[in-house]
């Protein structure tokens, strides 16, 4: 169990604000983010000294390299630190595996960087949510945890068929 944070949230200092996150939104982009979330497990698994700060700094890497893009520039922004590093680079490869994927299956991409930007940004709040301020805070981690099951952070190329279900 986890301390709740000293002092209340000021919603204030959550970044991002300008960017709208409706249940709306949510709804229809409810299977993106369990995949960001997956991801993003999958990206912390390897590394056990990870914390919450290091999600914190690598989703702001990911949303700053997407707001400059809407802007009209291509500037990939690396945060500081390996583990964070390591995570932002393991989600935007993912995410682009998947848009590579779709783009395949479709002929077009439904995946659009505003999508992928709002999603980004709930994870962000949700991080600022449960981080306790602690310096080893895996509060956040925790919690997107508690959601799914260890046999589900598997990435999908490295699941294996199921065994036949026929008993003899």
């Amino acid at each position: 169990m986890h301390e709740s944070q000293s002092a209340p949230l000021d919603p204030a200092k959550i970044p991002n604000q300008d960017i709208e996150v409706s249940e709306d939104f949510l709804g229809q982009n409810g299977v993106f983010l369990a995949f960001v979330a997956v991801a993003l497990l999958d990206a912390v698994e390897p590394i056990p000294d990870a914390t919450d700060w290091d999600v914190r700094a690598a989703l702001e890497a990911l949303i700053q390299t997407l707001k400059t893009l809407q802007g009209g520039i291509y500037y990939e922004v690396t945060p500081d630190g390996p583990h964070a590093a390591a995570i932002a680079a393991h989600i935007r490869g993912r995410i682009e595996e998947i848009r590579k994927r779709e783009t395949e299956a479709t002929c077009g991409t439904t995946l659009h960087d505003r999508n992928v930007l709002g999603v980004l940004v709930f994870l962000q709040r949700l991080e600022y949510s449960r981080n306790n301020g602690r310096s080893r805070c895996r509060a956040f981690l925790d919690f997107l945890r508690g959601f799914y099951s260890p046999g589900s952070l598997k990435s999908e190329n490295s699941l294996e068929p199921d065994a036949p279900r026929i008993i003899l």
